[in-house]
């Protein structure tokens, strides 16, 4: 339901009746976009998910005043190479004048693409082309204690469920490994470079 206009009181709670004009006295008008993906079922989320990503998330162009000079870059990347398919880079923000906290999430559920719906490693230390990775900690999901000191309830279901993925080790410290719809966020204590 995009709109609802009651001209009498409806009983629901409100006290009153659901009348909005607008502007003009026709009503409040709803506009949208409508996006329509004609692929198989074992295609849809590769190209789903990617446009998803693309109509809500979309680039922020940024601009500055001022005259080219000769031999100057014009383009910048804080990455130095594209991030895999299936991970997305939800958070980069400064925490300190030493740290940054960084959110990764897995963009596919198990079983949803035949391609990108499996474990992603992502190596931190060759993430950035201006910053130089001294150290990784991995955080909560909001970012207020360490994953270490997280405590969590024991949930005891009647069922014997095994929990959809057990957490393996990274092969390294400065290595992550994201499962299917998981997001991790660290917070990296970093130099520039």
């Amino acid at each position: 339901m995009l709109h609802r206009r009651l001209l009498q009181d409806d009983f629901r709670g409100v006290g009153e009746a659901l009348s909005e004009p607008g502007d003009y006295y026709d009503g409040l008008v709803v506009r949208g976009k409508l996006l329509v993906s004609l692929s198989p079922p074992a295609l849809a989320a590769d190209t789903h998910r990617p446009e998803a990503h693309r109509q809500a998330l979309p680039p922020l162009l940024s601009l500055q005043p001022g005259k080219t000079v000769a031999g100057q870059r014009l383009e910048f990347s804080g990455l130095q190479a594209e991030l895999p398919p299936a991970v997305q880079l939800l958070t980069l923000s400064q925490w300190d004048s030493e740290s940054v906290l960084l959110r990764l999430e897995h963009r596919y559920q198990r079983g949803e693409s035949v391609a990108h719906s499996h474990p992603v490693t992502v190596n931190l230390q060759k993430l950035f082309s201006t910053l130089e990775v001294e150290g990784v900690s991995e955080m909560s999901l909001a970012a207020n204690q360490w994953k270490e000191e997280m405590t969590r309830l024991d949930w005891r279901g009647e069922t014997d469920a095994k929990p959809l993925h057990s957490r393996e080790g990274s092969p390294s410290g400065s290595e992550v490994t994201l499962q299917p719809m998981e997001i991790r966020t660290f917070l990296l204590r970093v130099r520039r470079r």
